[in-house]
């Protein structure tokens, strides 16, 4: 019983402390969050990020390019893959190269 006084007392005591750093906690205002990103984002639509030339892409590459979009959708997407089909040349399928 004695030992539930003394750890009831030092918890009274302590109270006035805790409140008053609870207080001075509350005070301290908390830092901005994500300016980084703001600066980012406002970089990427402003004048000064832009390319100084603009290039164009010619003309035979663009249809080229255009025409292989359109291809891509004469082929149904499958509706799973079979790990043999995307290995070439007795590769091994590592993505080294052929």
């Amino acid at each position: 019983m004695k030992k539930l006084v003394v750890v009831v007392a030092c918890l009274l005591a302590s109270s006035p402390l805790l409140a008053l750093a609870q207080a001075q906690g509350a005070a301290d205002p908390l830092p901005l969050l994500g300016g980084d990103t703001r600066a980012w984002l406002d970089l990427q639509t402003s004048p000064a990020a832009q390319a100084a030339d603009v290039r164009p892409v010619p003309g035979e590459v663009a249809e080229q390019v255009y025409q292989r979009y359109i291809n891509s959708f004469k082929y149904p997407i499958p509706e799973t893959f079979k790990r043999d089909s995307f290995v070439q040349n007795g590769g091994s399928g590592s993505g080294g190269g052929q």
